[in-house]
């Protein structure tokens, strides 16, 4: 299998008897791992060269990020089902004291994604809302959260299988809330404790 493949292929973490293929969620995991890693240092190498780093709208975003603006977008990213990734924020963030950038992005990524599994499990009697969710449950992020429940949560929390989404079926699949929070938090914090000292070991 190609690296590409390896990367965005569409092969199934699932093995034919239903159980998590773990060897492929590892070869995964470390793969995305470190091409986000890699675009993470292009983009601090970028931003802090000094015809970008002068220029007004980086001066703009710096100025306008800070704590609040960091933790707004961590939260919302991983709250809401959108083709973004909060590891964009590394390059703004990268240079704080660790314990605030971890703890900043671990609190607002668990809580978004705590957030997401109250959307879920609210707005789940909507029809419109409970087809897509059904329709989720059908897929493989479905299948893992029901054959591991709470564990599929801190597994997407860690890995590449979509957080928010499953977050958003977790609602849907009622799971318990006190589970849920500590399985948000913890393991959002584990991720974020992991990439941020990645990320500084390459500066």
């Amino acid at each position: 299998m190609s690296l590409w493949e390896q990367l965005f292929g569409k092969k199934s973490l699932l093995k034919k008897n239903g159980a998590l293929d773990y060897k492929h969620l590892v070869i995964k995991t470390i793969l995305v791992t470190a091409f986000a890693l890699a675009l993470v240092f292009v983009g601090i190498h970028v931003l802090s060269s000094r015809s970008v780093n002068k220029s007004a709208i980086v001066q703009k975003v710096y100025e306008t990020l800070g704590y609040k603006g960091v933790a707004l977008f961590v939260f919302v990213v991983d709250t809401l089902i959108v083709p973004m990734t909060v590891d964009v924020m590394w390059p703004f963030v990268v240079q704080w004291n660790a314990l605030n950038a971890i703890s900043l992005m671990g609190i607002a990524s668990g809580l978004g994604g705590f957030c997401g599994y109250l959307l879920g499990m609210l707005l789940d009697k909507i029809p419109v809302v409970t087809r897509w969710t059904n329709n989720i449950a059908q897929s493989e992020n479905g299948a893992i959260l029901k054959k591991y429940g709470i564990w599929a949560v801190v597994l997407a929390g860690i890995t590449p299988i979509p957080f928010s989404t499953v977050c958003w079926v977790a609602g849907s699949f009622h799971l318990s809330w006190k589970r849920m929070l500590v399985a948000c938090l913890a393991s959002r914090l584990v991720r974020m404790t992991l990439y941020y000292f990645f990320v500084a070991a390459t500066l």
